[in-house]
């Protein structure tokens, strides 16, 4: 038996033709391997229409169905696209006549319906340096420190099917062309990124994600007063007052908004400091020597607590205080020196992560020069008395 006709398939309200003759099928390009990519609210209509000859009597798609049939002409059957990370095997089964013989064909035209859905936007395997930090409902969450390289992004899409990841399309970071389903964003500046991945042809099949790359700037104030969003400060500021200089060194996080999310993203900071030091006295009489004190080399931790310190970010901001010297000087000496490098620096754990630097060093130095008047200790006029941005000489030797 001969018979022909025309077989028309309707997706989104566009119809692509496809032709059945003698049980051989021809697609049209659009359908190559007879594949298709639908959203969860879209459907599939199947059209057919006799050629010349023949009366199609039944049309039936499964699993969807329900069958079609009648002597119209055309006939439809609709597949319906039901829960989203299927893949659903439609099977067309076409019954027609041909003068007085009825024939069912078509029966190995089958299609694979895709209703994809992109689940996760996570952190690839071979990133070590970012963490995925929360989970929304259309939103991720990544937080990683500038640095060098890329933030590497790894989308989770169902089914998991080569059909579907070709389509994938990224913006906000650079595609895999490899593998759609990575993508990467440079981590070179602190900033809060946008990045969205979809499906071709496909805009509402998509995933967002926001990308934090954190960094923390350092800035110095030896003048006061205390910001009113620090909980700590030296009792006095500058190199003035008593035998102890005080300052208040403030941390910037970047990108804006990154220090109130920092507890709901399981982010935590800590300001640490090493010191370089030195101290001298000398006893009281006109020929008494310089006697030194402990030489601190450069590097040694200063770093013992957190009770100098503000770490809950407020206004994307965090503090740390310092007030070298001493409350008292002893009362046999006649002059007491010292001098103190510091370096400040901050670091990041990001959940479960390991401490991470995110700041550059900022140093800072502190000099102190007291001396007995009528048995008072107070600072000695034409001598360094100061607490600064920078660092001085501090030397291992017998006298200041």
């Amino acid at each position: 038996m001969n018979f022909k006709y025309f077989f028309i398939i309707v997706v989104f309200l566009q119809a692509a033709l496809t032709w059945l003759k003698a049980g051989i099928v021809t697609t049209h390009p659009e359908h190559e391997n007879h594949e298709l990519v639908i959203a969860k609210d879209e459907s599939v209509v199947f059209e057919i229409t006799p050629d010349s000859g023949d009366v199609i009597t039944a049309l039936i798609v499964t699993p969807s169905g329900p069958e079609t049939t009648g002597t119209g002409s055309p006939l439809t059957a609709t597949f319906q696209a039901g829960t989203e990370g299927q893949v659903y095997t439609c099977t067309l089964t076409v019954t027609h006549t041909d003068g007085d013989e009825t024939c069912t064909a078509g029966k190995d035209f089958i299609y694979k319906v895709y209703v994809p859905v992109i689940t996760l936007v996570n952190v690839d395997n071979l990133d070590t340096k970012s963490t995925y930090v929360k989970y929304e409902d259309t939103l991720d969450s990544i937080v990683s420190v500038k640095g060098s390289g890329d933030v590497q992004l790894k989308a989770t899409v169902l089914p998991d099917a080569q059909k579907v990841k070709s389509l994938l399309s990224w913006t906000g970071a650079t595609v895999d062309q490899n593998d759609k389903t990575k993508a990467k964003k440079s981590r070179t500046t602190s900033e809060r990124a946008d990045v969205s991945v979809s499906l071709t042809g496909h805009p509402d099949i998509k995933r967002d994600a926001k990308l934090w790359i954190a960094w923390v700037t350092l800035s110095f104030d030896n003048t006061g007063p205390k910001p009113d969003d620090s909980s700590v400060a030296p009792p006095t500021f500058g190199a003035s007052s008593g035998a102890r200089n005080g300052c208040l060194i403030q941390g910037t996080i970047t990108p804006s908004g990154l220090g109130d999310k920092s507890e709901g993203f399981g982010v935590k900071y800590d300001l640490r400091r090493t010191i370089q030091a030195m101290t001298w006295y000398r006893a009281d009489g006109l020929l008494a020597s310089w006697i030194p004190g402990a030489y601190i080399a450069p590097g040694t931790n200063d770093d013992t607590g957190n009770n100098d310190e503000d770490l809950t970010p407020e206004n994307d901001h965090i503090y740390v205080m310092d007030k070298p010297g001493w409350d008292s000087s002893p009362a046999v000496n006649s002059q007491q020196v010292t001098k103190m490098n510091a370096k400040e620096f901050c670091e990041i754990k990001i959940g479960t992560s390991d401490w991470v630097k995110a700041s550059d060093d900022f140093l800072w130095q502190s000099q102190i020069w007291v001396e007995k008047v009528n048995n008072v200790f107070q600072r000695k006029s034409g001598k360094p008395n100061e607490i600064a941005p920078g660092s001085t000489t501090i030397e291992n030797s017998s006298y200041p």
